[in-house]
């Protein structure tokens, strides 16, 4: 899913996700209309109409621009002289390197034309989605957004240019400072999945299909529990190390958890697990300054397995790649994973993305051609995913006379 923001509809928080140059804003956008300035991503002074930076797409060529206003008549601007398509999923983003320094993006291709006078960050207060939401907030027309993000550093051309290939923003974890996939497989919320902003809705938007994005595998590292923590990941072949850095003064315990379970307690901030090709582990942290704590006196959620999808190569020589789509329930096909087909390798298998306990969850498996166009798709059926249960809670009681032993749930 991803979110349909209606007439007069937004999302918005009482905070600036930035306040200083240099930083990244990027998302996807659908527009129905070439009549209306179309905002997508906006930071400013709630109380000002004009003090803020934002992307958005404009009437005043069809095109996306980036734009730093510092007063009515003050601002910097870098938009394209391409036209973006109504109706269709693009790509936008911003690149806010200075004051007069700013490139805008459309489906992955920098502008070229700009306007360029003095603008900097300042007062900045609110953060929306969809609506230039100062002091008289300006919402555009009907349009559809996900897979909203901000990094507090300037993209390069190649990484906004995967964002435009569909590689999800968590490819890029260095300095991303909020994440709003709004649907998609991580759920139909509002909530920033890195730094935990909860967005505040104007109005009622609706949930629509989300565009098909490439999620990545490997540990999935969301907001750690409980503190203000910040994490470093390096990879090496098959071992991934995490390093985590707490803010607490005194002598620090770090508790991990991978998947909801409790693994181990350190002094160490560095943690390394070894994964096998395609594995994903979520992993989360506590730090405190306790050592009596116990970690399992609150853990996180538990988190059910995945599951896995395997098939035989197509016998069709024109087949390029494999769709794998995925269903929660009775609602809508979204994309999953693209495969590409490889010479010679008869079998391919996938390993989903974590899933949702007691759900119901369907996928097909869908051979596409170089031109686009799908073939027969191989379903298989509905499967409820069922979280393992925790093992029964008993006593044992034993009769050295019978050598009997009894055992007694509690």
């Amino acid at each position: 899913m991803a979110v349909e923001l209606g007439t007069n509809e937004a999302l918005y928080i009482e905070q600036a996700v930035v306040t200083a140059f240099p930083f990244t804003f990027a998302c996807w956008f659908v527009s129905y209309t070439l009549a209306n300035n179309q905002p997508c991503i906006w930071v400013g002074d709630k109380a000002s109409d004009t003090y803020g930076c934002h992307i958005w797409g404009r009437a005043a060529g069809d095109n996306v621009a980036a734009t730093i206003e510092k007063h009515a008549a003050t601002f910097a601007r870098q938009s394209l002289t391409a036209v973006y398509t109504v109706d269709t999923w693009q790509h936008a983003a911003g690149v806010f390197d200075g004051p007069n320094s700013l490139r805008a993006y459309l489906n992955g291709i920098v502008g070229t034309h700009s306007t360029s006078t003095s603008g900097v960050p300042a007062g900045y207060d609110r953060t929306a989605l969809g609506c230039r939401m100062g002091l008289t907030p300006y919402y555009g027309a009907r349009k559809d957004l996900a897979e909203a993000a901000i990094w507090l550093r300037a993209l390069s051309a190649w990484e906004i240019a995967a964002l435009a290939a569909g590689w999800s923003p968590l490819f890029f974890l260095d300095s991303l400072a909020a994440y709003w996939p709004l649907g998609g497989l991580h759920g139909n919320h509002y909530r920033d999945i890195i730094g935990g902003l909860e967005l505040t809705a104007v109005g009622a938007p609706a949930w629509i299909d989300h565009p098909p994005v490439i999620y990545r595998t490997g540990p999935q590292i969301l907001r750690p529990l409980w503190e203000p923590l910040t994490y470093s990941v390096v990879r090496s072949d098959y071992v991934t190390t995490v390093t985590v850095t707490s803010d607490r003064p005194a002598t620090v315990y770090f508790h991990w958890y991978v998947d909801g379970v409790f693994i181990a307690s350190t002094r160490s901030p560095t943690r390394s697990f070894r994964l096998s090709q395609g594995e994903q582990l979520r992993i989360e942290v506590r730090a405190t300054s306790d050592p009596d704590y116990d970690p399992l006196s609150d853990p996180p959620l538990g988190w059910p397995a995945r599951r896995s999808l395997w098939w035989v190569r197509s016998t069709d020589s024109s087949v390029s790649y494999y769709r794998v789509d995925q269903k929660l329930g009775a609602g809508d096909w979204e994309t999953l994973r693209i495969v590409p087909q490889v010479a010679d390798q008869w079998a391919y298998s996938l390993l989903s993305d974590r899933l949702d306990d007691l759900s119901t969850y369907t996928w097909r498996v869908i051979p596409v051609d170089a031109a686009g166009n799908d073939g027969s798709a191989v379903t298989i059926g509905a499967e409820l995913i069922v979280r393992t249960p925790d093992g029964p809670d008993f006593t044992a009681t034993f009769d050295s006379g019978t050598t009997k032993v009894t055992f007694d749930e509690a």
